[in-house]
């Protein structure tokens, strides 16, 4: 699992594990979260986005279950 740092005001890092599905953001404000369940094409839609804010709000933040881990 490779931790891909994005040019994001709101997201500073993100790793995904395709064989738990289980995707980890790291914050700007340096809070972690982990999401469960996350399909690998809903991960790749959000690397690729034009807005990591606005695909994280309208595809994973109420979509999937998470938590805080860090």
């Amino acid at each position: 699992m490779e931790r891909i740092h994005l040019k994001s005001s709101f997201v500073e890092s993100v790793v995904y594990n395709p064989d738990t599905l289980i995707l980890e953001l790291v914050f700007r404000n340096k809070t972690i979260y982990e999401y469960y369940e996350v399909p690998t094409e809903v991960y790749l839609e959000f690397i690729d986005a034009k807005s990591h804010t606005k695909y994280f709000n309208s595809h994973i933040k109420k979509a999937f279950e998470y938590k805080k881990v860090g």
